[in-house]
Parts: C-alpha cells; sequence; structure tokens
C-alpha cells in the first residue's frame, strides 16, 4: 500500500506512534510530513520532539552535544559559589571520570537554579524538570506543605515511573576519552557542591553515597566544613533561598511560561508519552496548573489534580 502524498497523514501518524512508543518509526513519520510540506512550522516542531523522543529513549545521545555546549559556553567553570567551601575541598581534584554522573542520583534543583536557567533562555534544561516524588506525597498526604521541590528527570526510577532507566545524566558527554558536563557553567547547586552537601546543621559534609562511586574524595572533619562565612548572615548563605524570594522566583517562572507555548507543548507531549502519575513536567500544563495552585495556597486543587492522574491511590 502507497501512502498518501498527504502532510497531515503522516503528521497524524507521527503522534500515533509516539503514543505507543514507537519512536524510530514517528521520526520517519515526521520527517515525511516535512519533506511534503517544507517550512511548516507544525510540522518542524513534530520532527523535533520525535527525534528528542527517539534519542532519549534509545539512549544513544545525551541532550546536547559537546561541540553544542562548547558553542554556548556551557563548558566553562560555573561562577563561584556565595558561600565558603571547606579548606579540604581545595583537595578534591576531580579525573573527569563520569563515575559521579552514571549512577540513578536525584539531582535537586531548587528555585535560584531555574531563574538563572529563565534569564539566559535554557529550554533544553527547563524541558526536562520533573517535581521530587516525595514533595508530591506529601501533598497527598496532606503533611505539612514546604516549597515544591524539582530533579533533573533522567528515568532513573523504573519503580516509580515505569520507564527505562537511562543510569547516567542526560547532561553527560564524553568527549576524547574524558566526560564532560555539557551544562557546566550553569549547572545545580546540587552538582557544583559535590561531593559536599549542605546538612540541616550549617555544615558542608561528604555525601554518604559518594563514596561507593568516588575514591579520590578527601576526608573533612566537621569543624572545617562550616559553610557560613562570618561576614554573611545565615539566610543568605543558605543555598535555596528564604520563603519570600523562592516565591518570586515561582511567579517569574510563570510569568516565563504564559509566553512560552512552545515549551508547554512540548512538555504536554512528553508528559502524555511517558506518563505515570508522579512523573509531572513543571513546564507541563499539569505542572504549571499545580505551581499556581501552589502560590495561591490551594492545597486541596493539587489533590485533586493527583488524584485526576490516579497518583492519590498509590498511596
Amino acid at each position: 500500500m502507497v501512502a498518501p502524498k498527504d502532510p497531515n497523514f503522516h503528521a497524524n501518524r507521527c503522534v500515533e506512534l509516539l503514543e505507543s512508543g514507537n519512536y524510530k518509526e514517528a521520526v520517519r513519520e515526521a520527517r515525511k510530513a516535512v519533506k511534503l510540506s517544507p517550512g511548516k512550522v507544525e510540522y518542524m516542531k513534530l520532527l523535533e520532539i520525535a527525534q528528542l523522543l527517539y534519542d532519549d529513549a534509545s539512549l544513544k545521545k545525551p541532550t546536547i552535544s559537546f561541540r553544542e555546549a562548547e558553542r554556548r559556553g556551557l563548558l566553562l567553570d560555573p561562577k563561584p559559589l556565595n558561600f565558603r567551601l571547606p579548606e579540604c575541598a581545595k583537595e578534591f581534584n576531580c579525573r573527569q571520570c563520569g563515575d559521579c554522573c552514571k549512577y540513578r542520583w536525584e539531582i535537586e534543583v531548587d528555585w535560584r537554579d531555574i531563574s538563572r536557567w529563565i534569564s539566559q533562555r535554557l529550554d533544553f534544561i527547563l524541558i526536562w524538570l520533573v517535581f521530587q516524588l516525595s514533595w508530591l506525597l506529601s501533598i497527598a498526604r496532606g503533611t505539612e506543605i514546604e516549597p515544591p521541590t524539582m530533579m533533573i528527570d533522567n528515568g532513573h526510577d523504573n519503580l516509580f515511573y515505569g520507564w527505562r532507566q537511562r543510569y547516567a545524566c542526560r547532561f553527560l558527554v564524553r568527549h576524547q576519552g574524558k566526560y564532560y558536563c555539557a551544562i557546566h557553567a550553569v549547572k545545580p547547586l546540587t552538582c557544583q557542591l559535590f561531593p559536599f552537601e549542605i546538612c540541616k546543621d550549617g555544615f558542608l559534609h561528604i555525601r554518604k553515597d559518594a563514596k561507593d562511586y568516588c575514591k579520590y574524595i578527601p576526608e573533612c572533619s566537621k569543624n572545617e566544613a562550616n559553610c557560613f562565612d562570618s561576614s554573611t548572615s545565615r539566610g543568605e548563605s543558605m543555598p535555596h533561598g528564604e520563603m519570600e524570594e523562592i516565591k518570586e522566583n515561582i511567579d517569574k517562572f510563570l510569568e516565563y511560561m504564559k509566553n512560552n507555548c512552545w515549551l508547554k507543548e512540548k512538555a504536554d507531549l512528553l508528559d502524555k508519552v511517558h506518563h505515570h502519575p508522579y512523573r509531572i513536567f513543571i513546564t507541563s500544563s499539569v505542572g504549571i496548573a499545580i505551581l499556581e495552585a501552589y502560590q495561591k495556597e490551594q492545597y486541596e486543587n493539587i489533590k485533586r489534580i493527583l488524584k485526576t492522574r490516579n497518583a492519590i491511590p498509590l498511596l
């Protein structure tokens, strides 16, 4: 049977294949639509989304290539942190083996990270942000409401998200035998601090799980790991910011998304294709609705959204 020379037929066929998880064939159908109607924006966007999903599912390519990251200046060192690292951190020298980025970490992202990415219009990072499962569970269970926490989605948790494990961070790239972070210049604070983390006592400590993957981590005593400089107040030093600042950054994100219909459409398709009750992209229509409800302190609305996604019965 000869396929009809109708670009709309191939576009609809592409969407059907995406929903069924056949990304390779979806890319072919999208290419046919573009070939029959070159220059049509809708078909070009569909091809880009199909290619993105195919690359991600096949694990053949990272989200951004080394060359593209280099061209954008994303391989440069990030700006210095605004609080003091322990002296022993100077002994830590990364060998670029990539081991720390190949395992199933929950790469937490805070609202300062997101605000930075919005300012630089780094949509290719924003598209892969999802709510942390622990925050969604706290909403569903009706426990104390904390500010929304997010992480970079690496398809890392089959138990909760029900799809193929990726293991390596989607922004990890290899070039000439070494591993690089493709967003090194703007990477999340969690990654900038690694192998340290900030604990509730206000000290930087070596992550307990980090030594399982990196043999070059130095030993630090608690006294030399105080991350709060005497010239800086505790509130200004905290990486996640105060509640007022968090709400301002959420407002900034929601305002940004009002004028970014394409990013929302892209996230909606990702949500549809990789649907799971607790895997919610913050740039999707559902994610935006949750954040708007949080800003208005309408927590029951968030519960209703989770119930609609059949998330609450999983408890």
